[in-house]
């Protein structure tokens, strides 16, 4: 079972990942570049379910300063997201442009449901980038910052 992510944002990645994946049995030009664009999002979205988006899920209590033990393997993650950053824009261009295929192969056919969900994907994963893996990132670094000035504290009370 792989950790969720925050709620609305589990479920419009669900929605949107089973969509393209029901899209991809459609018969015709539309059915092969959404197999396309289904074949380049499963690996990334994978990965997005194993270390990139689950730090998300505890933004409200880092925010809240409740950081504890249970937190730390967020910051495993989190270093992973920082160190595969790179890696990840990369699967996201070669998304997109399979996607903006798929968009205007379904122009063509006049399938304006396909075209949207491509449109729609698109718009999610332009978010990864811009906004929810910088998030993911900046949430192991508060984890650090928080874990190092527990322990000078505690160090501080030793002393």
């Amino acid at each position: 079972m792989r950790p969720k992510v925050p709620g609305v944002l589990d479920e419009e990645y669900e929605s949107l990942y089973n969509d393209l994946k029901n899209a991809a049995n459609t018969q015709g030009y539309v059915g092969d570049a959404a197999k396309d664009a289904f074949r380049l999002l499963q690996p990334h979205y994978q990965k997005d379910h194993e270390f990139a988006l689950p730090p998300l899920k505890l933004i409200a209590t880092i925010a809240n300063e409740n950081i504890n033990e249970q937190v730390h393997y967020l910051q495993t993650m989190s270093g992973r997201v920082k160190r595969d950053l790179a890696q990840l824009k990369t699967e996201i261009d070669g998304i997109i442009k399979a996607l903006d295929h798929l968009a205007s192969v379904a122009l063509r056919e006049d399938k304006r449901e396909h075209h949207t969900l491509a449109r729609n994907m698109t718009r999610f994963l332009r978010n990864e980038i811009e906004i929810l893996y910088p998030a993911s990132i900046l949430i192991g670094e508060i984890i650090a910052l928080r874990i190092e000035q527990g322990a000078r504290k505690k160090i501080e009370m030793v002393t």
